[in-house]
């Protein structure tokens, strides 16, 4: 088993985000790429040039990942999911 980086809690307060779902209670690693996700990471949705990370949200989740960062208008809730909304400008 992975050692634990931080709780949901921890990076809840850490990005000043808000929440939605329950927070996790291990994060293990941190993941921008579900192609390269571990169980257990942290998963941030970046939007770049090319690409944006919140079509991949669901995808992070079934691969595995606790906890998806994504921006403060994301609106999709993932049952069971937990997702910590940050505003645009960070994402």
């Amino acid at each position: 088993m992975s050692e634990v980086l931080w709780t949901g809690a921890e990076i809840k307060i850490a990005l000043n985000a808000d929440s939605q779902g329950d927070l996790p209670e291990a994060l293990t690693g941190v993941s921008f790429d579900t192609r390269t996700l571990q169980p257990g990471d942290l998963f941030f949705a970046i939007k770049g040039d090319t690409s944006d990370g919140h079509a991949y949200v669901d995808r992070a989740f079934a691969a595995g990942s606790p906890l998806a960062v994504v921006a403060r208008d994301y609106d999709t809730v993932v049952p069971g999911h937990f997702c910590a909304q940050l505003i645009p400008l960070l994402l």
